[in-house]
């Protein structure tokens, strides 16, 4: 080849590739660059960490993205202005499933480097390769790229309502990487400018407001954002879309906040109407956080974003807070239970506008601090805010779920170390909202409300546009306090899982006094064995004293040893003691027999959280192995008929169980034990057909009906469901009807257009499946009838269907592949629950076997599958010993071996 002619390919070659790196972002082009493998020992120490190193920060985002939801892909343009603390030749950051076009880093010098881009896990860790080193000083990084859309509602995703189409974003926990290249990691809190190119017919959603508009041609237009406060990637939000848009009057300044927020919703084209009761809420619920706080909201603006698909009731991003449709939009037949449902979900994401927002964890092992703190006051202030709804035991009932999984051997932490980057999707469990908010509940009782206030405040102001961690919450405890014991009594419940199982015992020795030993170990059901069982708390013991001279009285005292002794003067010798004040306490608790029922002849005169406390502990008990059944029914014939209606229905769990167990193998011992029961609830079954009165007994009755209609079979019950006109009780009407009308319930659930309606259906569908008609009910988990989101919520109902047990899981080894794909992949380890119900060695060998040779299609789903096995052993573990005693009280002991499986434990 002659010199020119080489000259004339080396020309155009290097013109084909200055092209090349210069695509403009909304080009369409699917090359990427390519590398071979680049060995590097930190990559590893990243993975395992689940943390970037420390020698790059971001100081800033620019954010450029061309969006149009009509369009299968996405593209953009993002610089990064970082501050480089060693010198490297690489960059460490966050990118997954991004075609990456352009890479250019320009140094303090002037120079503008080209860099290469490779995703190195599929978790998202990713590196910029340098052919020089970067030297330490400000840098600015330029890269641009394009994506598909998200398919499993997380990233940047898009969605539809009809024939409309949505983009949207969900980026917590990591999933900001799958929109744009960055640090996706919370310790990071930059400031972002956003820019969206979108149709000009659209509406552009981002986290601050609209600084600029401009059209670009005749079909788009430019929507530039203002500056964001700092903030961290996952509490980005962006969403474009033909919305719906209402405004409501700004939250008025106040003694804290000398400007207004503007308050607007955005709903799917045509349901702009159903945000009203959300936007009217909003301003009233600002206010009472910031009266708590003693802070101001510090955003702009507060969106309200109805997502017609989202994986989560809602998300809590900055100043635009994204709901699933189902949660923020209510049509004119809604019920109680979707009015409840939405103030509890939008106080929680207002609560977080403080804590996560304004305050922002340092790592995700201290996530407790956002999401534990926003259950907790959103409760607190719901209980006076809206009296009539029954908010004022919602985190006790909260925290008796979470004891579901803190009793088994190796439940999560509250504040669980991070040690790899699977573990962060997984830190999001009841763990996290119910036991964290119960645990800040009982020191608040311990401590006193107002300084605990006073607690709470310090630590907002002293770490407020920040990051904090526990630690520096505890240090706030302290600082208020003024000594270290309360702080050290926190770290006891934050830092070692399970729950304390206290056992009091008391005698007089002299007049005028009681002395108290009150002894504590880890409460532990049948069938688990976890290695710490001698764990010690220190418990913030609240106990009532019921003397017939002096009344009723609460004190508490702070239980640090495995037995420890308490004094407490009193006129004369105690009647009976409430180990658990208002109930607030997280913990079980035990007394002998001679006082328990001591106790049980107050229950008249005990507040419904220390009923609901009884009910729980001999439930407890009974689980344990060390209450038998005889007594269990003793406690419970009792509160079962209490007007304290949480603690009346918290033994249908129990009952459900033990129905089951039964099942059709001995129907004249069930129909005994059957009747037993129901007469237990007969004074509660005076429901007329009409809506109850307040929220607690519309829960309460929806339980009952719930119960006597499906697990008795009672026909008078079934026909006072089937007659009412009660819009709560909508899912039951479905399920009743389903064996009949499954088809034409299908077709409703289609035709509806009420996504909250649809949740409805779906429930009904579930409850009221058999396995006359399990074609047609395990046929729409195919369908493309169902949003992704609608899979999961129907997929979980189904499991808890007995008939349906059996059935489900065939269809589960088939279709896991398919099921899988459909989910969000940080809900995907949820598909676990359905072998839950399983009660056989058989069964537990079949479940542990299929999914650990399919972890791979449930994603981070170790500890979730040993907690599923373990549940598993519980049943097995409670149905033997529960099988003799239900035989010797109710039937033949003739029976005992032929117990069939058992249903799932609650």
């Amino acid at each position: 080849m002659t010199s020119w002619l080489l000259r004339i390919v080396l020309i155009v070659f290097a013109g084909g590739l200055l092209y090349y790196l210069q695509i403009p972002p909304d080009k369409e082009a699917d090359a990427s660059f390519s590398f071979g493998s680049h060995g590097d020992d930190l990559s590893q120490d990243i993975l395992s960490s689940g943390q970037l190193p420390q020698t790059v920060e971001p100081l800033e985002y620019h954010l450029k993205l061309k969006v149009d939801p009509r369009q299968k892909r996405f593209s953009g343009s993002v610089t990064i202005l970082l501050n480089v603390k060693e010198s490297s030749r690489i960059v460490w950051l966050h990118g997954r499933n991004l075609r990456v076009r352009k890479v250019v880093a320009h140094t303090a010098a002037g120079d503008a480097v080209a860099g290469s881009y490779r995703e190195v896990d599929d978790t998202g860790l990713a590196q910029i390769r340098f052919p020089d080193v970067l030297n330490p000083g400000r840098a600015t990084l330029i890269i641009d790229y394009e994506a598909d859309f998200n398919q499993g509602l997380a990233g940047l995703y898009r969605t539809n309502d009809g024939p409309d189409y949505y983009a949207v974003t969900q980026f917590e926990a990591t999933d900001a990487r799958l929109a744009f290249p960055g640090f996706d990691d919370p310790r990071f809190k930059t400031p972002f400018s956003i820019t969206l190119r979108v149709p000009k017919d659209m509406i552009a959603i981002a986290n601050t407001a609209i600084a600029q508009e401009r059209p670009i041609g005749d079909m788009e237009k430019l929507v530039i954002f203002q500056v964001t406060q700092p903030l961290p990637t996952y509490l980005l939000a962006m969403a474009v879309g033909p919305f719906d848009v209402r405004s409501v009057a700004s939250a008025a300044s106040n003694r804290l906040r000398s400007t207004s927020v503007p308050i607007q919703g955005m709903a799917p084209r045509g349901r702009g109407d159903e945000l009203n009761l959300a936007l009217q809420k909003t301003a009233p619920y600002l206010a009472d956080l910031e009266n708590y706080t003693g802070l101001p909201y510090a955003f702009d603006k507060i969106d309200l974003i109805a997502a017609p698909g989202f994986a989560a009731s809602a998300m809590e991003n900055a100043g635009a807070i994204i709901y699933r449709d189902s949660v923020l939009l209510l049509g004119p037949n809604s019920t109680l239970e979707q009015r409840r449902r939405l103030y509890d979900v939008h106080m929680h994401e207002l609560a977080h506008q403080w804590f996560g927002n304004l305050v922002t964890p340092y790592g995700w092992d201290d996530i407790w601090l956002n999401e534990s703190f926003a259950t907790w006051l959103a409760l607190k202030l719901l209980s006076t805010k809206e009296p009539a709804l029954g908010f004022d035991r919602e985190i006790q009932r909260g925290a008796l779920q979470a004891m579901v999984t803190d009793s088994l051997s190796s439940p999560r932490r509250i504040r669980e170390p991070i040690k790899s980057a699977s573990d962060i999707d997984t830190a999001f469990d009841a763990i996290i909202y119910e036991k964290g908010a119960a645990i800040i509940s009982m020191f608040e009782q311990y401590l006193g409300a107002e300084k605990f206030r006073l607690i709470v405040q310090r630590y907002l102001a002293d770490h407020q546009g920040g990051h904090a961690t526990g630690d520096d919450f505890l240090s706030a405890v302290t600082t208020v306090q003024k000594e270290e014991t309360a702080a050290t009594a926190i770290a006891t419940f934050l830092d070692q899982s399970g729950i304390p199982y206290v056992t009091l015992d008391w005698r007089c020795p002299e007049a005028g006094g009681v002395t108290i030993t009150a002894t504590q170990i880890r409460y532990t059901p049948l069938g688990i064995d976890p290695n710490d069982r001698g764990a010690v708390w220190h418990v913030p013991l609240c106990f009532k004293v019921f003397d017939e001279e002096d009344g009723a009285a609460s004190q508490c005292a702070l239980l640090r040893r495995p037995t420890q002794t308490f004094y407490v003067r009193t006129k004369s010798c105690p009647a009976a003691l409430m180990p658990n004040a208002d109930g607030r306490g997280y913990y079980r608790w035990a007394l002998t027999p001679d006082k328990r029922r001591n106790l049980l002849k107050y229950s008249a005169i005990m507040t419904p959280g220390e009923s609901l406390s009884f009910a729980d502990s001999i439930s407890a008990g009974l689980h344990a192995g060390e209450v038998s059944l005889a007594d269990y029914l003793e406690v419970v014939a009792v509160l079962a008929k209490s007007k304290d209606l949480d603690a009346a229905i918290l033994p249908l769990t129990d009952f459900r169980f033990i129905l089951d167990t039964l099942a059709e193998e001995d129907l004249a011992t069930r129909d005994k034990l059957a009747a037993t029961i129901a007469g237990f609830y007969q004074n509660h079954l005076d429901y007329n057909g009409g809506e109850p009165r307040t929220s607690e007994q519309s829960i309460f009755h929806k339980q009952l009906l719930k119960f006597f209609a499906f697990d008795l079979e009672d026909d008078l019950v079934r026909s006072k469901i089937a007659a009412s006109r009660d819009p709560d009780l909508k899912e039951l009407q479905v399920a009743l009807s389903m064996p009949d009308n499954a088809q034409a319930i299908v077709r409703q659930f289609s035709q509806s257009s009420d996504r909250a309606e649809q949740e409805r259906i779906l429930r009904g569908m579930a409850l009221g499946a058999s396995l006359k008609t399990q074609e047609t009910a395990l046929g729409l988990l195919h369908s493309d009838q169902l949003r992704s989101d609608q899979v999961l919520i129907y997929f979980t109902a189904l499991g808890r269907n007995r008939q349906l047990r059996d059935p489900l899981w065939l269809w589960l080894k088939d279709n896991l592949e398919t099921l899988s794909a459909r989910l969000p992949e940080w809900r995907r380890n949820e598909i676990l629950d359905a072998a839950l119900g399983f009660c056989t060695l058989e069964k537990r060998t079949d479940v542990a076997s299929f999914f650990k040779q399919n972890l791979s299609y449930i994603g981070n789903a170790d500890r979730r599958l040993d907690n599923t096995l373990e549940m598993i052993d519980r049943c097995i573990a409670l149905r033997a010993s529960l099988g003799p005693q239900i035989q010797a009280t109710f039937g033949s002991a003739s029976r005992i071996n032929e117990i069939p499986e058992a249903s799932q434990l609650q």
